[in-house]
C-alpha cells in the first residue's frame, strides 16, 4: 500500500506532487483518493519493468498515454539508462544509441583520449517537434558531450554531433 499520510493531519493529496496527482488521476480508478487503502486501486502493472537494473530515478515523461521515457541513474553519477514504453508503461526497453556512429568529440574529449563510449550518462530526451534528443555526457555536471536524435519515437536514433553548454548555462 502507499504512504497514506505524512504527519497528522496532513493527508496525500495535499502534499502529492502536482504532476503525480495528475498522473494518478489519469491512470487510477475514478476517485481514487477514497480508495487510496484498497489493493484495488494499486493494481501492479508489472513486476520489475527495468528487468533488475537498479538505479535512482532520473525521470520519467510521457509524450501521450502510450509513448513516454523513464530514465535510472548510478548513484555515483557515472552512469545512466533511458528506457522508452510503447505501452503506457506496460513494458520499457532500454535505448540503445549507436555510439559507433559519432563521428566527432568536443574538444575536451579529444585532449582527454575520449572516445564516444565514454559517455555513460543519457540524460533524459528533450522534445522538439517531432524530434527528441538525448545528450550523453561523460558524468553528471558535465557540460559537453554527444548528442543523438530520432524522429520515429526512439525507434531509430542518429549521431547529431558533439555539443558543449558552457557559458550557456546548460541551456
Amino acid at each position: 500500500s502507499p504512504i497514506t499520510y505524512v504527519t497528522n493531519g496532513i493527508h496525500t493529496c495535499s502534499w502529492l506532487a502536482p504532476k503525480l496527482k495528475e498522473l494518478y488521476n489519469k491512470y487510477l480508478m475514478p476517485y481514487w483518493q477514497d480508495h487510496i487503502q484498497e489493493d484495488k486501486t494499486w493494481t501492479k502493472i508489472n513486476e520489475d519493468p527495468f528487468d533488475g537494473t537498479m538505479g535512482v530515478a532520473e525521470g520519467l515523461e510521457f509524450f501521450d498515454s502510450q509513448f513516454g521515457f523513464a530514465g535510472l541513474a548510478g548513484a555515483s553519477g557515472a552512469h545512466s539508462q533511458i528506457y522508452v514504453t510503447y505501452d503506457g508503461g506496460a513494458t520499457f526497453e532500454p535505448v540503445t544509441l549507436p555510439l559507433d556512429s559519432a563521428t566527432e568529440l568536443s574538444p575536451y574529449a579529444s585532449e582527454l583520449h575520449f572516445s564516444a563510449s565514454d559517455y555513460q550518462y543519457m540524460m533524459m530526451p528533450e522534445k522538439d517537434g517531432d524530434t527528441y534528443k538525448i545528450k550523453l555526457i561523460n558524468q553528471v555536471g558535465e557540460q559537453e558531450g554527444i548528442c543523438f536524435t530520432t524522429e520515429d519515437q526512439g525507434k531509430t536514433w542518429m549521431f547529431a554531433g558533439a555539443f558543449s553548454d558552457y557559458g550557456n548555462d546548460g541551456e
